[in-house]
């Protein structure tokens, strides 16, 4: 990797950078020149980076000690620049060991290092693995419920340009500082983060209970509506919504919104409670301004609109009194509603019911009070963020060459079939798919535009994808390259043996809605282009890189029928025959694809296919033999009609 091989020349700068080191900075106890002697001697090794680690520490404590105007200072950050990438480098060393927590601790010291303010204005944080060692790092943190230590690594990973983690960045920012009680911070992420979100729960939820439990209902309502956009339906969501009509006293407002919960839960006594004390107190409402108007039609119309309110809230009011026999309030708003009503017959009741109570009784027509069933607070939904995922990054997505190089006329349809409704889910199918899709912008120089990636795709989205190259070569005929990446699972049906590619929506027994494979070949072979190039990361044996079978009734491996390719498509394929293609999970890929990208990665793509074929396949074999003890052989079929040229071709050209 390119970060290896600039040792030599960062000696040859801290050599530098060491003769202009002032005596007073040089006098004191010297764990840098330790590290740059080792670094000489031992080039990285274990006591290289232990040496870098203290000299670190030691440089970081003294930078933040001194007056920033002195030599001494300047000597000190000059240090400190030098050591920035090696730490870098040392993350990488430990993580291609597998080596979590030393990983961890470098990652924290070199991000530490950006963050320190002799820093603030030198713009050190642009290289390109700065953002995913930040997330990796409050990513970790994060799931170690270490919120307060969470929030610097997520804010400066938020300063940089990626976008790639930045919406689970805000999504993690928001519920740290809502579970430091840090509301009014929560508030004010998530409603940054929406503006870029529009439609992500997590941070709606997370606004929605930081605004709760702030008190703030102004933020409350705006984070309501923005959950109504997404969720019109949702009960709770209108059950928080009438609480907090409610609590601002809009019974109105509140009447409706209760009303659509009773039409569907018209048993159940809390929102029966809100809807007919909502009706009754926005009725009580009425008569109170109505008897201050001084037009007395005014004061009419508005005493006929208050009766509808107490109508609706009276055979409510009944059943409650049932329910909750000792309830004064309920049975004083009973009371109130017939005095309103002018139902002399049951004011009377009611009122026999209140003497019973002890409690004063109603007079005809006398003005209503307000009642209250509940405390008037707002309840919000808790919100629930799932366990993020460590941003693990493997060593093919690390320092990706760039070509410089434009290749208008190559598309790219990627799929990442990793989450399946009716099967097991395929283990990192998705990352594939992704870091696939930046291989072909970065090594194959195919524009971002060209290139189409879809993740847990359905049967339609799959077949919408391959009628899009269709079309696009009707258009451009006889111009284009296609390149087909799919990694997900593939199926077989066992009476016939053809071999299928598996939408994540597909039952597996209606072959209608899966993917034959000799259909693609055969509408690829008949498009109008130059070449077809597929790349499948899958089997189609009826097994799963996870050893069990796709289907549970079936306990023998099927041997797939042989597509055939026959004018103008190639296909490398992960897996023979009756085998499985499996994931190495050490590296977060399916063996197949971290082979083909890794020896992409080696030669800049600048690699003939069938030496390309024969490396992969040669890799692929032995790590699945010494990691698995079983064996997946990958295999190139070539079209006849091709006959040797492909052995000279590139995926370059």
């Amino acid at each position: 990797m390119k970060k290896y091989n600039v040792i030599l020349l960062s000696a040859f700068i801290s050599l530098a950078v060491c003769g202009n080191v002032p005596a007073s900075a040089m006098s004191m106890p010297d764990k840098y020149t330790e590290y740059q002697e080792l670094r000489q001697t031992q080039g990285e090794s274990v006591a290289t980076y232990d040496a870098l680690l203290a000299a670190y520490n030691e440089s970081e404590r003294l930078i933040n000690s001194i007056d920033s105007t002195s030599s001494q200072f300047h000597s000190c950050k000059a240090r400190l620049l030098e050591m920035f990438p090696r730490l870098e480098d040392a993350v990488y060393f430990y993580a291609g060991r597998n080596n979590q927590p030393m990983t961890v601790k470098f990652a924290k010291a070199y991000v530490d290092l950006s963050l320190i303010y002799a820093f603030a204005h030198d713009n050190i944080t642009a290289r390109e693995n700065y953002p995913l060692i930040t997330i990796f790092v409050a990513t970790k943190l994060f799931n170690q419920k270490a919120y307060a230590d969470a929030l610097a690594y997520y804010r400066a990973y938020l300063s940089t340009s990626d976008t790639q983690h930045r919406k689970e960045a805000f999504e993690n920012l928001t519920f740290s500082y809502y579970s430091l009680k840090n509301y009014n911070d929560a508030i004010f992420i998530a409603s940054q983060a929406l503006k870029l979100y529009p439609t992500d729960w997590t941070l709606v939820a997370a606004g929605l209970q930081a605004a709760g439990y702030a008190g703030d209902d102004a933020k409350l309502q705006h984070f309501l509506d923005i959950a109504f956009r997404i969720r019109p339906n949702d009960e709770s969501l209108l059950l928080n919504q009438a609480r907090l009509y409610q609590r601002q006293r809009n019974y109105k407002n509140a009447v409706g919104t209760y009303e659509k919960l009773y039409s569907t839960h018209p048993n159940d006594i809390n929102v029966a409670c809100g809807l007919a004390f909502n009706n009754y107190n926005a009725g009580v409402t009425i008569v109170r301004d109505a008897r201050a108007m001084k037009n007395k039609k005014d004061g009419e119309r508005a005493e006929l609109e208050a009766r509808r309110y107490f109508t609706a809230a009276a055979p409510i009011l009944e059943d409650l009194l049932e329910a909750n026999p000792y309830a004064t309030n309920i049975a004083r708003a009973r009371a109130f509603c017939y005095s309103m009503l002018g139902d002399g017959g049951k004011l009377q009741q009611a009122n026999t019911t209140l003497a019973a109570m002890k409690t004063a009784t109603v007079q005809k027509g006398a003005v209503p009070v307000l009642e209250t069933f509940f405390k008037p607070t707002t309840e919000v939904s808790h919100v629930e963020v799932a366990e993020a995922e460590p941003a693990f990054v493997s060593d093919i997505d690390i320092d990706v060459p760039v070509n410089n190089i434009s290749r208008p006329n190559t598309y790219a349809i990627v799929f990442g079939n990793e989450n399946y409704d009716s099967f097991s889910d395929v283990d990192y199918a998705a990352n594939d798919a992704t870091s696939f899709a930046n291989y072909c912008n970065k090594v194959l120089g195919l524009p971002k535009d060209n290139i189409r990636i879809r993740k847990n795709a359905t049967f339609s989205q799959m077949k919408e994808q391959i009628n899009y190259l269709e079309k696009k070569a009707k258009m451009n005929p006889g111009e284009l390259d296609f390149i087909i990446y799919y990694a997900g699972h593939g199926i077989p049906d066992v009476a016939t043996n053809e071999a299928y590619l598996l939408p994540c929506d597909a039952s597996g027994t209606d072959f209608e809605f899966c993917y034959q494979l000799s259909k693609l070949y055969a509408q690829l072979d008949g498009m109008n282009i130059r070449r077809a190039t597929v790349f499948l990361d899958a089997c189609f044996s009826g097994g799963t890189g996870k050893g069990d079978m796709l289907f549970k009734e079936r306990y023998v491996y099927v041997k797939p029928k042989e597509a055939e390719t026959k004018a103008k498509t190639i296909v490398f394929s992960a897996a023979s025959g009756e085998q499985t293609a499996m994931q190495y999970a050490d590296q977060h890929h399916g063996y197949f694809t971290y082979f083909l990208l890794k020896n992409l990665k080696a030669t800049k793509g600048d690699i003939t296919l069938a030496d390309l074929a024969a490396k992969v396949t040669k890799q692929v074999s032995n790590m699945a033999l010494d990691k698995n003890n079983k064996m997946q052989t990958p295999k190139l079929n070539t079209p006849s009609a091709l006959g040797d040229k492909w052995k000279t071709m590139t995926l370059l050209k």
